[in-house]
């Protein structure tokens, strides 16, 4: 999210898409969006139905997702400036997101036209209208043109990728292993004062984040 603005509640799971789309969806073939086998398969192809962790977990998932035009992104909440990564598989792998989830995606978007808004619409009926224009659309013309043409854009792509950094506050984001070190620090710290409160010892067990494989 940008760090200037306050992330407010959630307010609803995104998972209830609204009534009659995905039926709706269907009658629109040319569209050639993911079916349910998608997932069915990114599931099959990770051990025990684990999160997609290793570079091939993710090369597969992208060469699965480029196969189709339209990729539907849809979040784990609805709130402020709570978007993840889902919208860059979409782009990574060559799709349009249809992507249902907060209105401030906007502001991440390489060109408004990037992406289809799912809460943009009224209703269903022009949701699936202008995924069929999309869908329809024949290579070079320029509605495909204008969803897609960004990409070929080097100095745009080179652009959009600084603006979200900036953005995000990327380049000052702590690893993955800095944020448990800080967060086993912040617990060590936690016990030693509530041992000195209380007058008993302060514990001496080290405190270490879970160790787990490396992924080649």
């Amino acid at each position: 999210r940008a760090p200037s603005a306050p992330c407010g509640p959630k307010s609803h799971t995104a998972a209830e898409l609204p009534p009659g789309l995905e039926q709706q969806l269907a009658a629109v073939p040319a569209a050639r969006l993911p079916r349910p086998a998608a997932g069915r398969a990114l599931r099959r192809a990770t051990p025990h139905g684990r999160a997609l962790k290793s570079a091939q977990d993710w090369r597969f998932k992208l060469e699965l997702l480029s196969r189709f035009r339209f990729c539907l992104v849809a979040e784990n909440s609805i709130a402020p400036w709570y978007v993840t990564e889902k919208l860059l598989h979409a782009f990574a792998a060559g799709c349009v997101p249809l992507y249902y989830g907060t209105k401030d995606v906007r502001a991440f978007l390489p060109t408004p036209s990037a992406a289809v808004l799912v809460l943009e619409h009224r209703s269903v009926e022009s949701l699936v209208g202008a995924l069929a224009t999309i869908a329809r659309a024949a290579e070079g013309s320029a509605v495909l043109e204008s969803a897609l043409g960004w990409r070929r854009n080097s100095s745009h792509v080179s652009a959009w990728w600084v603006r979200l950094r900036a953005m995000t506050a990327a380049e000052g984001m702590p690893s993955r292993t800095e944020q448990m070190c800080a967060l086993c620090e912040s617990v060590r710290r936690t016990r030693c004062d509530d041992s000195q409160r209380n007058g008993t010892a302060a514990p001496r067990r080290h405190l270490r984040a879970p160790r787990r494989p490396v992924d080649e």
